[in-house]
């Protein structure tokens, strides 16, 4: 049974930012790209399918699926859900691979009833190659933003035969070696009831660059949510769901936490992504984890912070696909 949900009001409060934030980029002229004329001309681009739901790891998963060739996982960062992704950057990713998004635990459309207290990094990683063999993906890339990169590489790390392609965004290899961002940036991260614009503050560098991708990001989300017929829970969050997400960042950064260790056993060519104005995920976590692998391609969006995978998204979304082949 799912537990009562802060984020009813949590994801009032979200739409209302995103509302807003069409609104404004509509009187500014910055709504989004205007549709790909060659694709409109043509055959239809491949889409996401609806949001469906699968049992795995004994929770009921939400997830969408859509395009053709190999598979590819996208995990989610913190406190986010799948309505989040970028549809600009699933449709540079979707042209030549079968995208998976889902909901992690406790999060949008996937079920909780589980203790905060008992999900790690690792549990989250066993999630995402539960959902997947539910799905009867055997073999697959993988890509992480935020937390979704700890989780990517966990994945990698304990099931290496399962992983062809990694990509990693904006993410750390936890334990010791991860860098703190600033003490206020902490205090900020730490509020439990954060608020969704304060977060994309964070997420976006205050330039205009920034403010444009940003104004553009949350349009071309709101399109999304209204075009696809999301469902109202789409940007939801359980109590469970946020608490556990924080013990699992907590025990990520402890002295035993990350993969750190483990990074320099990996086969895999990994693509490492970052944006050089990134105050959430201090650039220097990136390098370190680029350092630690043996097949690493790195690439820096300059002028970007954390969300540059959606500020960029266009770039970013080419680079992978090029990289994954």
């Amino acid at each position: 049974m799912r537990h009562v949900r802060k984020a009813g009001s949590a994801a009032t409060r979200r739409m209302v930012v995103l509302a807003s934030a069409v609104g404004i980029a509509s009187l500014l002229g910055v709504a989004g790209p205007a549709p790909d004329a060659a694709g409109a001309a043509g055959a239809r681009a491949p889409t996401l399918g609806p949001v469906k739901h699968v049992k795995a790891d004994g929770l009921k998963f939400g997830y969408r699926i859509g395009g053709s060739g190999p598979p590819l996982i996208m995990v989610m960062g913190r406190s986010g859900t799948m309505a989040e992704w970028d549809p600009q950057l699933i449709k540079q990713l979707i042209r030549n691979h079968r995208v998976l998004i889902f909901d992690n635990r406790g999060m949008g459309t996937t079920s909780d009833g589980f203790s905060p207290q008992k999900v790690t990094i690792r549990l989250m990683a066993k999630d995402t190659l539960a959902l997947a063999s539910a799905l009867h993906i055997q073999r697959f890339d993988i890509m992480g933003w935020s937390m979704g990169g700890e989780i990517s590489q966990r994945v990698t790390v304990d099931a290496p035969s399962r992983v062809l392609k990694v990509v990693l965004c904006a993410t750390s290899a936890g334990g010791p070696s991860e860098q703190a961002p600033s003490k206020i940036v902490q205090k900020i991260m730490s509020e439990p009831n954060l608020p969704a614009s304060l977060l994309l503050g964070l997420s976006f560098p205050p330039t205009a660059a920034g403010v444009k991708g940003e104004f553009d990001y949350e349009a071309r989300v709101v399109g999304q949510y209204v075009q696809d017929r999301l469902p109202k829970d789409s940007f939801s969050a359980s109590t469970a769901g946020q608490a556990g997400q924080a013990h699992a960042r907590k025990a990520w950064t402890s002295a035993n936490g990350g993969v750190y260790n483990h990074l320099s056993k990996l086969k895999q060519h990994v693509l490492v992504m970052w944006g050089n104005l990134d105050i959430i995920d201090p650039p220097a976590n990136d390098r370190t984890i680029a350092k630690r692998l043996k097949h690493a391609t790195t690439r820096v969006f300059s002028g970007a912070g954390h969300a540059f995978l959606f500020q960029d998204a266009l770039q970013v979304g080419q680079t992978a696909d090029a990289f994954l082949g």
